[in-house]
């Protein structure tokens, strides 16, 4: 779903018995339209998710090294570390910021 399309659907199954073809609702161009917004949202999201991965990338560690040791591990232990070492970079941070301050 997009601001631009809102909740549309592209296509229709004919004769879904028989061969199950599938039919466009749209004109080319607005499925080309579509295909452009989801290529955006697409390459929006990945990049939202590499800078997730990258903030939290001590905790990932941290919760590889468990599971190398472990093999498995329980949605418990999981929030039990990542609460800890997400903790541990919230108070580094905020150190930093007392320090950065304290400079001036």
């Amino acid at each position: 779903m997009s601001d631009e399309f809102g909740l549309m659907a592209l296509e229709t199954v004919e004769n879904q018995y028989l061969d199950g073809r599938r039919v466009l609702n749209c004109a080319d161009a607005t499925a080309a339209q579509i295909d452009q917004v989801v290529k955006e949202t697409l390459k929006k999201c990945y990049e939202q998710a590499k800078q997730m991965l990258s903030e939290n990338r001590e905790v990932m560690d941290h919760l590889a090294e468990f599971l190398i040791k472990e093999e498995t591990i329980t949605g418990k232990e999981f929030m039990e570390i990542f609460h800890k070492y997400r903790l541990e970079q919230m108070e580094r941070q905020v150190g930093m910021d007392v320090s950065d301050n304290t400079n001036e």
